[in-house]
Order: structure tokens, then C-alpha cells, then sequence
């Protein structure tokens, strides 16, 4: 007995338009495409902020401005012929 390639073709199309249909069809993939989408986003993001640090990287590599200003500002540095005068706020 042989089957028809016309009956072989209506069968696979009929399960996919039931596959698409499906509540695991139509609505995983949009489901999958938004979730794509806020990756993306997220990784933009990343890139961002992967290019603001990589740029303080270079900054106090170098030396100078960069990583006098660091010293100062994280670790409470000072130069060797400054002063460093605290004033409590409290009255």
C-alpha cells in the first residue's frame, strides 16, 4: 500500500497549524522572543558599564589625575607636604 505524497503533505501541515496553535505554540514564541529582546537590552547595558570601567581601568594605569584623584577620594590619601584638617559637626 502506498501513501500519497498529497496525503503525507496535508498530515505535516495540519500538525504544524496544530503545533502553532497550541498553547505551547504561538504564545512560547512570543514568550522566547521577548525574553530574547530583554536579554539584549540587559546586555547593552553590560556593555556599557564594561566600557565605563574598562576606561577607569586606563585612567589610573596611567597614572596622574586619575589615580591621585582615587587615593584621595577611596582611600583617604593625602600628599607627603599636605595637611588633612577634620572637623567634627557635632555641637
Amino acid at each position: 500500500m502506498k501513501i500519497s505524497p498529497t496525503i503525507i503533505l496535508f498530515v505535516c501541515a495540519v500538525a504544524v497549524i496544530v503545533s502553532l496553535l497550541s498553547a505551547s505554540g504561538i504564545s512560547r514564541i512570543t514568550a522566547l522572543r521577548q525574553g530574547v529582546d530583554s536579554q539584549r537590552q540587559y546586555n547593552h547595558e553590560l556593555e556599557g558599564q564594561v566600557q565605563d570601567l574598562d576606561r577607569q581601568v586606563k585612567g589610573l594605569q596611567r597614572g596622574g589625575r586619575d589615580l591621585e584623584k582615587a587615593a584621595r577620594e577611596k582611600l583617604g590619601m593625602s600628599a607627603p607636604d599636605e595637611m588633612i584638617f577634620i572637623f567634627d559637626d557635632k555641637k
